[in-house]
């Protein structure tokens, strides 16, 4: 099974669709979102509106959140507590109620998907480092933890926890994501 896994789109309608352009093309069977649906983009009904046709899973990341309670904007920067701001606006209520209803974590056969940390995700910690991907992945019983929000890729294990199946991926992702 091939499964793409992404984040931290914000709202940018043209990064999804050519996510899911490259994605037709490596014939992917499940779509993956770690969070961040809103935040920037122009058109955040739109934006939710097409996550929801193409993704099977989605969770809740830290700009997510902080539209649906705003509190949890306190640490953002002035540009993105106004992007905040106005999105939470903007939204129709279904929308809001979609955001508020996405889980911050899954936990699935040998696999756990955050947008944070397994390591009290709700205060969306950052993770730098592989180093830092290990530590955190002792939180979990899974084989495997995906993480978006660090905005960092890396690849991380912990030796004690065999995983048998060999990942494949593509050497490149679509042209400027």
């Amino acid at each position: 099974m091939r499964i793409a896994i992404f984040s931290d789109i914000h709202g940018n309608l043209e990064a999804l669709q050519a996510v899911m352009r490259y994605c037709d093309t490596c014939q992917v069977d499940r779509v993956v979102c770690l969070g961040d649906l809103v935040g920037y983009g122009p058109d955040p009904s739109r934006w939710i509106k097409a996550i929801r046709d193409v993704a099977e899973l989605v969770l809740i990341g830290n700009h997510d959140q902080a539209v649906v309670s705003p509190s949890e904007s306190r640490n953002f920067n002035p540009v993105a507590k106004a992007a905040i701001r106005w999105t939470s606006d903007i939204l129709q209520e279904v929308h809001l109620e979609y955001l508020r209803d996405l889980p911050l974590v899954v936990d699935e056969d040998d696999a756990v998907y955050v947008h944070a940390s397994p390591k009290g995700p709700e205060t969306w910690p950052y993770l730098y480092s592989p180093e830092e991907g290990r530590r955190d992945l002792a939180y979990t019983d899974a084989r495997v933890c995906f993480v978006g929000y660090s905005h960092h890729s890396f690849v991380c294990n912990d030796e004690r926890k065999k995983f048998s199946a060999k990942a494949k991926s593509p050497s490149q992702g679509p042209p400027g994501i």
